[in-house]
């Protein structure tokens, strides 16, 4: 692995251990899942999608550094599934209010320096996401 390649495998790396790993240490709190004043079926959903994005991570994390044949299809595999963790995101914060979701509730995680914990989070994480991306989609120049 060289150039463009290794500084991509290690932003999905760092990226992975974002969406991967953040979520299940502020999730499984009294600020979510243990939390007595949420409903038993929305704690299931939020356990399944913090289990969902973490393997995603783990395995995206995986492809990009197991060694072996075809590491250059396996890398832009794992950009493509960050982008699916980080894209779920998105897709609740854009249509919340088509389902009546806010970004947190009164007795959940504050706001930091007056913004959102999750955006505050979340959108620079994409942005390393997607350049990673358009590392790996991008094709090699060749020298002349």
């Amino acid at each position: 692995m060289a150039g463009k390649e290794k500084i991509a495998a290690a932003l999905l790396t760092l990226v992975a251990i974002v969406y991967a790993i953040v979520p299940p240490l502020v999730d499984i709190s009294p600020t979510h899942i243990l939390n007595p004043l949420w409903t038993s079926h929305a704690k299931f959903h939020t356990v399944w999608q913090v289990s969902v994005n973490s393997m995603l991570g783990l395995f995206s994390v995986l492809l990009v550094w197991w060694p072996g044949a075809s590491r250059p299809l396996r890398i832009k595999i794992g950009a493509v599934l960050g982008c699916i963790a980080l894209g779920g995101f998105f897709v609740a914060a854009l249509t919340r209010h088509l389902y009546g979701g806010a970004f947190s509730d009164p007795n959940g995680v504050p706001p930091v320096a007056g913004m959102d914990a999750n955006l505050l989070l979340f959108t620079p994480t994409s942005v390393i996401q997607v350049v990673a991306l358009l590392l790996v989609l991008s094709p090699e120049r060749t020298s002349k």
